[in-house]
């Protein structure tokens, strides 16, 4: 939902986009991590979730691909 968030500013997108993403950026989560728009998504998703009253976790990729694997 971050990202949906992230990509409806038009000068977002366009900034993000115009950052190089990093090797293996697709099949590595430290390489995904290191990309801005990950990390702001991921600032975003933490920030709404602690918002509604969810615990003080980061809500990285990390931690929801865990869950997905469950």
């Amino acid at each position: 939902m971050a990202h949906l968030d992230l990509v409806s500013s038009p000068l977002l997108h366009r900034a993000f986009r115009s950052v190089k993403k990093p090797p293996r950026y697709m099949t590595s989560h430290a390489a995904h991590e290191s990309h801005p728009e990950e990390q702001l998504a991921n600032f975003v998703a933490t920030a709404t979730l602690h918002q509604l009253g969810y615990p003080a976790y980061a809500y990285d990729r990390p931690w929801w691909r865990r869950r997905v694997k469950k």
